[in-house]
């Protein structure tokens, strides 16, 4: 089954962006974000050895983190079924890591 995409841009310049990402329980395997991060109107550069993670706090407190990818200006993160168990909206972020430990967090979205 190909994936269905939801394309969203964060630009780190700013707060929570965006409308949320509609998604339905129980789907696993079948969704993927694909997050263009930009600086106003210029992609922002990740530099290579950084990595990407997807946070996500769901309505009942928990949270959850999940690897994302990589590729030039834009991060990918693959839904999981624990992202969507919960009714409700999941507010979520990444958080670019590199190997000096210098962190730099995205602004919100939801879904």
């Amino acid at each position: 089954m190909n994936r269905v995409a939801h394309t969203i841009v964060l630009d780190l310049y700013k707060g929570e962006q965006g409308r949320p990402i509609t998604l339905k329980k129980g789907e696993t395997g079948a969704r993927r974000i694909v997050t263009h991060l930009v600086t106003g109107k210029d992609p922002y550069v990740i530099a290579p050895g950084v990595t990407a993670q997807f946070r996500a706090k769901k309505p009942d407190g928990t949270t959850l983190y999940n690897t994302a990818a990589i590729e030039g200006a834009t991060v990918y993160i693959d839904v999981t079924t624990q992202t969507v168990t919960t009714p409700g909206t999941v507010c979520c972020e990444l958080s670019l890591l590199d190997g000096e430990g210098n962190l730099l967090y995205s602004p919100q979205f939801r879904i």
